[in-house]
This record gives structure tokens, C-alpha cells and sequence, in this order.
């Protein structure tokens, strides 16, 4: 009785209406993961942190996502992915809550570890949900949608966590935001269905091999370990950026604490998620004409937007950081709209929320480490500026990595993979 699924799952349609759904629950994942930055200078001051205490804050909760990486897309791809989504982000809200009861540093950062572990789950299996409702045409498309989602909620996130933290206190921001959370978990569970035989022609493919099995087939994929370099370069940039900024912009050009908050996220992740919007087209229109387009399409964007962390590293005043953030927000978009895709293009569909389990954990590894070492700039407005500038550099090295993955092993694995899907599609056969 609790697997029929409702008729309108059926209709075209409905591939949208999944964009919109896991629309809202990125959304409240990002808002609950990046209100805390905002609260940094109030912890300092009525919980007693200390610099390393914050950096942990951040690094704490990246090095737990991390380590569940690998296991929570191996979830994803073991099981529903519906029920892995509403399971997480029913988890991920409670938690939020009651991070607003943490009566010190040291339990707040349990509770930052728990709320990793718990939204660990989330972006694997919805991004391969998304992938399983779309194709070649839309995917990036509705993956740049479910990106831009997180982007506007890191921009929320800093904005309530100043506003409200300012104003109100910082447990209200813990407790409204994982309410909000908890509202949404029942219409998930009412309208959230994966693809139908009759909508896309085929159902859900369940991993069926151990874990460890499953990560040496990806090892082999030579496209897919230079696509994971570049994901880790990446991450240690945004990992820089959204532990850092908002305390860099409060210290440095003396913003209130609400200003510093909602600086460091409108003008950098609104501008990003009409990038990834963008970049998402973009991606779309050029692997329709070329295997190659979606992969140089994130190296272009990489290459164009890294100038502009010289900005940062070097403005004399507040409205050059703002018109830097905004112009490197829109060009590093077509980024993170395009990652997702191109593991379609080289990772058997069973395998890609481990895949991007995997990404995960190496990305937030070298991020919590990157944060960790940013901390030790931040007591400088120079120090922090080679941070930022350091950046850049990282940058153009990820986009080396892809221009090389794209010239060199992506045809062959576009065509192994190709190769598996047909193998998939008859093993479905077989088994009706």
C-alpha cells in the first residue's frame, strides 16, 4: 500500500516538479549549514571561542560530511533514493534545532559533526535522482536549478544568521530554521517519487555490489580521478571563502555583523546561481554538439573567474570586494551545474551518487584543511589577502586538470560508459 504511487508521478511533467521539491530541501540544507558563519563574532563573545574553536566550527562539520562521502552515496545508490532524502533531511532539521540548546563551543561543534553526518546523504542522492528524471537535454539544466537552490540558501543562511543572531539571539536562528525544516519532510514524503517505468523507460538500477568493489571500478575511469582533482581544488577555494569572508569583511572593512553576513553571501552566491543557471545551458548546448563540451565548458569558466580573487586579495574599499564577488560568482557557475552531468557522461548510473559520495569526501577533507590553514591569515588583512589570492591559483590548476581529462581519456570513457548503459538497459530486460 505504501509503494503505489500517485498518478501525477506519471505525467510529463513531473521531472520538473522533482526539480521544485528537492528545490526547497537544498534550500533548507544550505540555510541550515551557513547561518552559523554569520554568528562567529557572538560565539566569540558570549560563548568565549577562541579562533581555532570557530575554525573547527567549519572544519568540524566539512571533515564529517567528508568521511560519510563515500558511505552516503553508496546509500544512495543501494537504496530509494526517496526514502535516503526524506530520512536526511528529516535527521538534518531535528538536529538544527537543537543545536539552539548547545550551552558551549565544544557542543555546538558535536552537534555541527551530527548535522554533517546527517545532510552527508542528501546531494549524492538527489543529484542522481535528478539525473535518473532527466536526460542528456535537461540535466544540466535541472541539476544547475538544484545547485542554485544551496546558492541562494547560503546567501539566506547569512542573512538570517547576522539578522536574527543581531536581534534576537543565535538559538532562535537554530530553532526557526530547523522548524522550517521539519514542515517540509511531509510533503517529500506525499509527492517525492523516483522515475516511472512508463515516464523515462526504465526504474531505478540498485547497486548490487559491495562498496569497496564498487569504488575500484571508478578508480579505472581515467577521466573520473582528473575530474576528482579538479572537484578537490574547488573545494578547498569554497571552503576558503564561505568559513572566512564574512569575518575577513566584518574585521577588514568594519561591517556590522549582519552587513558582513549578507555581503559575504548575496554578492557572491546570487550572481553563482544565475551562473549555474547559465553555465547549466551552456553545458547543455555543448555536449549536444560534442562529448567534450561539458567537461571545457567548467574549465572555461574556471579559467575566467579566477582573476577576480586578485580583487579581493587587493581592494582598497568594500564596493570593489562587491563588484569582485559578483562578476567572479557568475563566471565560476557553470562550474557546479556541469559536475554532476559529466559523471552521467563517464559512471554507470549505479554508481554515480557513490560517485559523487566520493567527491564529497576528498573535497571536504581538503577543504576543512584549507579553512584550517586560512585561519592562521585572518589575523591580517595582507594575511588574508594571499588566501584569497591563493585561490585564483587553484583555480587555473583545476582547469588544467580538466582541459587534460577532456584531450586525453574522456572519449574512451564516454564510450565505455556508453557501452554500459546498453548493457543496464538489457539486464532490464531480462529481469521483467
Amino acid at each position: 500500500m505504501f509503494n503505489v504511487r500517485p498518478p501525477f508521478t506519471r505525467a510529463g511533467w513531473y521531472k520538473w516538479m522533482v526539480v521544485g521539491l528537492l528545490w526547497v530541501a537544498g534550500f533548507f540544507n544550505a540555510v541550515d549549514r551557513h547561518s552559523i558563519y554569520s554568528l562567529f563574532p557572538v560565539f566569540e563573545k558570549e560563548l568565549g571561542a577562541s579562533q581555532l574553536e570557530l575554525g573547527l566550527l567549519g572544519s568540524g562539520f566539512l571533515w564529517a560530511y567528508a568521511m560519510l562521502g563515500p558511505f552516503a552515496g553508496y546509500i544512495g545508490d543501494r537504496f530509494p533514493r526517496r526514502k535516503v532524502i526524506i530520512i536526511s533531511v528529516l535527521c538534518w532539521s531535528l538536529t538544527t534545532a537543537l543545536s539552539g540548546f548547545s550551552n558551549s563551543t565544544n557542543m555546538l561543534i558535536a552537534l555541527r559533526v551530527l548535522l554533517a553526518v546527517c545532510e552527508a546523504f542528501y546531494l549524492p542522492t538527489a543529484l542522481a535522482m535528478l539525473s535518473d528524471h532527466h536526460s542528456e537535454a535537461t540535466r544540466s539544466k535541472a541539476v544547475a536549478l538544484q545547485i542554485s537552490a544551496m546558492a541562494i540558501g547560503q546567501v539566506t543562511g547569512g542573512f538570517l544568521g547576522g539578522f536574527i543572531g543581531e536581534r534576537f539571539g543565535w538559538r532562535l536562528v537554530f530553532f526557526g530554521l530547523g522548524g522550517a525544516g521539519l514542515l517540509w519532510v511531509p510533503v517529500l514524503a506525499a509527492a517525492l517519487y523516483g522515475p516511472s517505468k512508463s515516464l523515462a523507460g526504465k526504474a531505478e538500477v540498485k547497486l548490487q555490489k559491495p562498496l569497496l568493489m564498487a569504488v575500484a571500478d571508478l578508480v579505472r575511469i581515467s577521466s573520473l580521478r582528473l575530474l576528482v582533482i579538479a572537484f578537490v581544488c574547488y573545494s578547498m577555494v569554497g571552503a576558503i571563502i564561505s568559513t572566512w569572508l564574512p569575518y575577513y569583511l566584518f574585521k577588514a572593512f568594519r561591517l556590522s555583523l549582519t552587513a558582513a553576513g549578507f555581503s559575504a553571501n548575496f554578492y557572491l552566491e546570487v550572481p553563482t546561481s544565475v551562473g549555474n543557471l547559465a553555465g547549466g545551458a551552456v553545458g547543455d548546448y555543448f555536449a549536444a554538439r560534442n562529448f567534450r563540451g561539458r567537461m571545457l565548458t567548467q574549465a572555461g569558466s574556471l579559467i575566467l573567474s579566477a582573476p577576480f580573487f586578485v580583487v579581493l586579495a587587493t581592494a582598497g574599499d568594500f564596493k570593489q570586494v562587491a563588484g569582485g564577488l559578483i562578476l567572479l560568482g557568475f563566471i565560476r557557475g557553470a562550474w557546479a551545474s556541469n559536475v554532476m552531468p559529466v559523471i552521467c557522461q563517464i559512471v554507470p548510473e549505479n554508481l554515480r551518487a557513490t560517485t559523487y559520495g566520493i567527491m564529497n569526501c576528498l573535497g571536504n577533507v581538503s577543504g576543512g584543511v584549507a579553512a584550517i590553514i586560512a585561519s592562521r591569515a585572518v589575523g591580517t588583512r595582507l594575511g588574508m589577502g594571499t588566501a584569497f589570492a591563493s585561490c585564483g591559483l587553484l583555480y587555473w590548476i583545476a582547469a588544467g586538470v580538466l582541459i587534460l581529462a577532456a584531450w586525453t581519456y574522456l572519449k574512451r570513457d564516454f564510450r565505455v560508459q556508453a557501452a554500459n548503459s546498453i548493457e543496464l538497459v538489457e539486464q532490464r530486460g531480462d529481469t521483467k
